[in-house]
């Protein structure tokens, strides 16, 4: 099981985003690899659901709320003028722990 926390729906620039995922290429086998689901590099380019990343798009993405302390990645922080905006879940919904979403996720698979 992973760690609690919640996980937070972010928007964010896409510069900010190649930036990250770029960092988490970096970070493999120290601990700090990031998951990723539709985004893949191809080349010297990321792609995000097959189409090329955009640095002037703003995207809408999943980050734990410990990611966005900027612990792991020193330049992602919700301080990061490129971080638009944070939706908090309410202690009442599934994001509110990132454990609840795995057992519910884990529960429905066949």
């Amino acid at each position: 099981m992973p760690y609690g926390g919640a996980i937070f729906k972010v928007k964010i620039k896409g510069r900010l985003l190649k930036r990250v995922l770029n960092y988490g290429l970096l970070a493999a086998g120290t601990g700090a690899y990031l998951q990723r689901f539709n985004a893949e590099k191809v080349g010297d380019k990321w792609f995000v659901k097959n189409q090329e990343l955009d640095i002037k798009k703003t995207y809408t993405v999943a980050f734990s709320d410990y990611l966005l302390r900027g612990f792991d990645i020193p330049f992602l922080s919700v301080e990061n003028k490129e971080v638009i905006l944070i939706y908090r879940p309410k202690n009442y919904e599934l994001a509110f722990d990132v454990r609840k979403a795995v057992i519910e996720y884990l529960k429905v698979q066949k």
